[in-house]
């Protein structure tokens, strides 16, 4: 919801200041008061918005705006003299950024709401029942508005999902790492080659962003995906895998040297503090021998209770396989 908000950014200035243009221009016929609404919101919530990312919850910021937007909209209409129906249509912009996500169907349902609401206010209910194509219709363009930014926000989710790389970190993704696989059965199967999985976890990240705010904890993330690569030798990759949880394939391991490289970016990490705080990581470690019946699933798990057992056991250290005949597939 805060990417989808900030690269929509400029695109919502530039509709609010045609919105308040088209109201400054009709204040000689419909007064100059249901201007301050919508004025009076954009004042109000443009510092909070343009510091969202700093804050412990910038969804709800994003939320908040949204809502007393739609409001300030329904009640410049009302405010209007006479009230101008023909404005019912604007609730439909408010909506557009928040089809795309999580909150479509709320923005949707209350939108309706407040539309119907504001016809009801502006003009008698005997008027509405005999020509209700004043509500219907502004209603109809309100859903299809909505269904519409729904389905550009899924192709949106979609085709980022299918991106090879994080744009955060510069780590590649779960969908690259998903696109190996084939590639490393193959290996396995064909060259007997030994596939090595370390998987890492930041240790109390959760609380930096809780404390600290999404800044803070994007220059973590930046900065521990930057100190991974750097312990990582020419062939190995790393992945992120989940908010905090980077996976780096090795490249011909054994069980020592892929619990070595385990520690050195364990030391790494937390070699220096970032933005005054220190950050410190968790590891599992788990290979394959290679041969026939590599799954991949398999070693993700052995990699995963391993890596549990080193938050279990403190944190900040590593949990490694003794010999690559722990796995079963590898027997």
């Amino acid at each position: 919801m805060l990417d989808l908000a900030e690269r929509l950014a400029p695109e919502t200035r530039v509709s609010g200041l045609l919105g308040l243009t088209a109201a400054m221009v009709g204040i000689p016929w419909f007064g100059w008061i249901r201007v301050l609404p919508t004025t009076s919101h954009a004042i109000i919530f443009r510092r909070p918005l343009s510091r969202a990312r700093m804050l412990k919850r910038p969804e709800l910021v994003i939320v908040g705006s949204a809502v007393a937007g739609i409001l300030a909209v329904g009640l410049a209409i009302v405010l209007g003299t006479p009230q101008p129906l023909f404005s019912l249509p604007f609730l439909s912009v408010m909506t557009i950024v928040q089809s795309g996500t999580r909150w479509a169907m709320f923005f949707w349902l209350f939108a309706a709401a407040v539309m119907a609401a504001t016809a009801f206010l502006c003009a008698p209910a005997a008027t509405i029942l005999h020509d209700p194509g004043v509500l219907v219709f502004p209603e109809c363009l309100l859903a299809s508005t909505c269904l519409i930014g729904r389905a550009i926000g899924r192709v949106t989710i979609a085709n980022r999902s299918q991106a090879l790389v994080d744009p955060l970190t510069g780590a590649l993704n779960r969908a690259a790492l998903e696109a190996r696989l084939p590639e490393l059965t193959h290996r396995s199967a064909v060259d007997c080659a030994t596939i090595g999985l370390i998987l890492g976890d930041l240790d109390h990240f959760k609380s930096v962003n809780d404390t600290y705010g999404h800044t803070i904890g994007d220059q973590v993330l930046r900065a521990a995906a930057e100190r991974i690569r750097s312990s990582l030798r020419a062939f190995d990759s790393v992945y992120r895998v989940g908010g905090e949880e980077f996976a780096i394939l090795l490249s011909s391991p054994d069980a020592s040297s892929s619990a070595q490289v385990a520690e050195r970016i364990r030391s790494r990490l937390e070699s220096e503090p970032v933005a005054g705080l220190p950050v410190t990581g968790s590891f599992g470690v788990a290979i394959f021998a290679g041969g026939e019946g590599f799954d991949y699933n398999v070693l993700y798990e052995h990699a995963d209770q391993r890596l549990y057992a080193a938050k279990r056991a403190g944190r900040n250290r590593v949990v490694a396989g003794q010999d690559t005949a722990d796995l079963p597939a590898a027997a």
